[in-house]
């Protein structure tokens, strides 16, 4: 099991000094189990984020609306979590198992 700690990060806009957010800081639990089922036999079973962390929304008007022209017309949230700010990404838990055969 590992435990991964993102500290309180604040996200300045180099334009204009006052428009700034602090993001608090985030705790995400990762785990792996393997079971060996034979000698050439693995089974594995896995989950990354398994508190189902989210980032928090941004708040900066600037940063989470704008227009790509022929792609993205979206005032109200093109970038709903900051792109700065989210290193364990916006998607939550994920769950997973695998099988590995030696020969």
């Amino acid at each position: 099991m590992r435990f991964t700690a993102y500290e309180i990060v604040v996200h300045h806009n180099k334009k204009n000094k006052y428009v700034t957010q602090n993001h608090d800081a985030a705790y995400i639990v990762n785990t792996r189990l393997h079971f060996d089922v034979s000698p050439s036999i693995r089974l594995s079973f896995w989950g990354d984020n398994i508190t189902d962390q989210y980032p928090e929304k941004n708040m900066i008007s600037a940063a989470r609306s704008g227009t790509i022209k022929g792609i993205v017309d979206s005032p109200n949230g093109v970038f709903q979590y900051s792109r700065r700010t989210a290193p364990y990404g916006f998607n939550g838990a994920f769950w997973g198992m695998s099988v590995k055969h030696s020969f």
